[in-house]
């Protein structure tokens, strides 16, 4: 009787001692955990300002002053002196071409505009095409047949052979794009905002005149010339400080031979990766190193003279060219 009676007991002190036991890892874990967060602050803080990691060293020593608090609850951690080894701005760029770097919040998407990279268009200030053509008059019923810019009958000839940029009221909805499909217009990449470069080839004036009918559809643009080229490519062979000997050896002039420029060309959907390259090559002095294609857009690697740069712009195959970013070495033991 006594034995079965003691064995509720012994368990019940059993459970709870197992209880307190868990309560007290659990307890014990979190403190070790804050402790080993601590340490390993520290530890990478002196791991990256003994090897010169400055950026490392300056987010490390922001997190760590701001996780461990003031010392002795009196005086503030002071700035790391590493933040004092992060290069400056004229390090990189060139004064003059600091001009260029968009400063965060100023692109601002908005109704009415295209964001470029070349900087924001006013869509307004843009001929539209369906206005222009008079498809917009033969959509109401009316036959202009003096229009200010002719609608080429051939696809191949002219504005309907380039391609356009279509300026959309709203967002683009699925029964909106199988509508612009079954009219034969191909869409080949968003510009912000709301609005498509588009392959308009295969429609002649009365089909332009349907396309004009959709509530949907704001305007039909040209994509200009000027949107083509990255505006760094403008500014030279050494529009940035390069860093690695073989960017500051191609932007060094050899004799006869001018400074150079690496650059990145992305072809137009609709441009096959034979005809881009034929294109790029009729400009003197090109070097093509390796073509890549992303989504439908081919994109070739290539470097040419800088004064030719400009030359890109006025390729028909040619969506936009941009300097080619400088590429340096990594190595963990630096940058962890």
């Amino acid at each position: 009787m006594n034995t079965v009676a003691r064995k509720p007991i012994l368990c019940n002190v059993l459970h709870r001692l197992a209880n307190l036991l868990a309560a007290l890892h659990a307890a014990l874990h979190a403190v070790l955990h804050a402790v080993l967060h601590a340490v390993l602050h520290v530890a990478l803080l002196a791991r990256a300002a003994t090897r010169g990691c400055a950026v490392g060293a300056m987010f490390i020593s922001f997190t760590a002053a701001h996780a461990l608090g003031p010392i002795d609850g009196n005086e503030p951690v002071e700035e790391s002196p590493e933040s004092s080894l992060l290069p400056s701005l004229d390090d990189l760029v060139p004064h003059a071409n600091q001009e260029l770097i968009r400063q965060p919040g100023t692109v601002i998407a908005r109704e009415g505009f295209l964001n470029l990279r070349t900087g924001d268009v006013r869509v307004a200030d843009e001929v539209d095409l369906l206005e222009a053509t008079g498809a917009r008059a033969l959509a109401n019923g009316d036959k202009n047949t003096n229009p200010a810019i002719a609608w080429p009958a051939n696809a191949n000839q002219g504005l309907r052979a380039k391609p356009l940029v279509l300026i959309l009221n709203a967002t683009l909805t699925p029964t909106d794009h199988a509508t612009l499909q079954a009219l034969g217009i191909r869409r080949m990449g968003y510009l912000p905002s709301n609005a498509y470069i588009v392959d308009v080839s295969p429609l002649d004036l009365n089909k332009l005149a349907d396309l004009s009918k959709l509530g949907f559809v704001a305007s039909l643009i040209e994509y200009r010339d000027q949107w083509k080229l990255d505006p760094w490519l403008l500014r030279g062979a050494n529009a940035r400080n390069w860093k690695s000997t073989s960017r500051q050896g191609l932007a060094t002039p050899h004799g006869t031979d001018h400074a150079r420029v690496a650059a990145i060309v992305h072809g137009f959907a609709n441009v096959t990766l034979t005809k881009l390259r034929q294109e790029i090559e009729t400009i003197p002095g090109v070097d093509v190193f390796s073509n890549e294609l992303v989504m439908e857009n081919w994109t070739l690697s290539i470097t040419l003279p800088d004064r030719a740069a400009a030359q890109l712009a006025t390729l028909p195959g040619v969506q936009f060219a941009e300097m080619t970013p400088e590429y340096a070495r990594r190595s963990n033991a630096t940058t962890r």
